[in-house]
């Protein structure tokens, strides 16, 4: 099952200097024009992660009432780092939300209604 994108194992996608302006505005959207600052975007530590079931992830992140979350964990310098980002999405694959050929969750709440029933 893979609910997680671990960004110590994963590369994220990077434009070489060289690139063209134009193809790389193609191959990229800005961050400022996506990103939320770090101070407001909900987080977890893998250490929680690993201590929580399915629903207890969904009730979780629909409290935050977000599509995503930050997972991190302490670095040997009494910092944090980023792990991985977990998506409402993929939670929904998983565990096979809605018929085959119907459109994806689009909330933590259609989640929710399959996974704890309300």
């Amino acid at each position: 099952m893979m609910v997680l994108t671990d960004l110590a194992r994963t590369t994220p996608q990077t434009v070489n200097e060289d690139h063209p302006v134009d193809e790389a505005r193609q191959m990229m959207v800005s961050g400022g024009m996506i990103q939320t600052p770090l101070h407001k975007t909900p987080t977890l530590t893998m250490e929680t992660l690993a201590s929580l079931t399915i629903g207890n992830l969904i009730r979780t992140l629909k409290s935050f009432g977000e599509q995503h979350m930050l997972v991190t964990e302490p670095t040997s310098h009494k910092g944090v780092r980023i792990r991985g980002m977990i998506s409402a999405a993929d939670i929904g694959r998983v565990i096979g939300y809605g018929p085959r050929g119907m459109p994806e969750a689009r909330s933590f709440a259609d989640i929710c209604k399959v996974v704890i029933g309300h």
